[in-house]
């Protein structure tokens, strides 16, 4: 014949352990914030003097935590309104961490008592019983200037459009560029902001050159795309000859020799000034002996 489960009172004192979790309430963490901290707490403890005792738990920890400089820094300040107050219970053994329960001042009583209730459920649970509390904190919003890693430009490249668009701003094609390259080496809560340097006048220099030049190659083409035949000078016999004007089929070039592309190449103005000389390192050391 089974015997029947003795109930237990409440204890009149009982172990509490207190968990600092990394993450949002209720999720999947698995990152803690240092060791666990053990309080005691009485059946005249009240949720106000828990939740105190709690919050001065974690702090503790979490400033234990910022006093090594190669740790990550995490959300934290007792002081401001974005604190996380929430205390969440672990109610049975088995409980996942999307079944915490968050205690509140309305169900403190009732949930100590289930949890209390659970724990006779296991054998020995009630005479090592401890309270499992958590409280869950985020990571602090990085300030560092980030790496301009593909994945962060292209981000950026949208914020910057976007920003461009709102704005009513005009830039040309590689300013437009360096204004994501700049954006996305800055912190993530950082707003969008277009530079105003000396390489952001040279890139408006460059895109105003780039647009002139293939507005006329744009023009050119279009003359030359209604032309059939296209007249070309040539000198025949010697260089003394007088030219002779040939009108060449544009189309029977193509089918023989020219590419259906532009072979013009990109308009550079020219380097006004003497080019200078290298005056070191000009012998071919590597392959003297060739």
């Amino acid at each position: 014949m089974q015997g029947e489960r003795l109930n237990v009172e409440f204890p009149d004192s009982s172990r509490c352990q207190v968990a600092t979790k990394v993450g949002v309430s209720l999720g999947k963490s698995r990152t803690s914030v240092g060791k666990p901290t053990d309080l005691t707490i009485s059946t005249g403890t009240s949720f106000g003097v828990l939740h105190a005792s709690v919050m001065d738990a974690v702090t503790t920890a979490v400033a234990e935590h910022h006093a090594v400089p190669t740790k990550v820094k995490h959300s934290w300040g007792p002081a401001t309104q974005t604190t996380p107050s929430d205390i969440f219970v672990k109610v049975a053994a088995n409980t996942t961490q999307d079944k915490y329960v968050q205690l509140t001042l309305q169900n403190y009583s009732d949930v100590l008592q289930q949890v209390w209730d659970n724990a006779s459920k296991i054998r020995n649970a009630q005479a090592s019983f401890k309270l499992l509390l958590f409280v869950y904190i985020e990571k602090a919003a990085s300030t560092a200037i980030r790496r301009a890693t593909s994945s962060n430009i292209a981000t950026s490249a949208l914020r910057v459009a976007d920003y461009i668009r709102d704005q009513n701003i005009v830039l040309g094609p590689l300013q437009t560029d360096y204004a994501g390259v700049v954006t996305a080496r800055l912190p993530v809560t950082a707003p969008v902001e277009i530079p105003s340097n000396a390489t952001m006048d040279q890139l408006g220099h460059i895109d105003s050159m780039l647009a002139q030049h293939a507005a006329a190659r744009h023009r050119d083409s279009i003359s030359q795309s209604t032309d059939t035949y296209r007249r070309v000078r040539l000198r025949i016999g010697t260089m003394a000859s007088s030219p002779v004007d040939i009108f060449l089929s544009v189309e029977g070039l193509r089918g023989i020799l020219i590419p259906p592309f532009d072979l013009t190449p990109i308009f550079r103005a020219p380097v006004v000034g003497d080019i200078p000389v290298p005056s070191v390192n000009v012998e071919d050391s590597d392959h003297i002996n060739e």
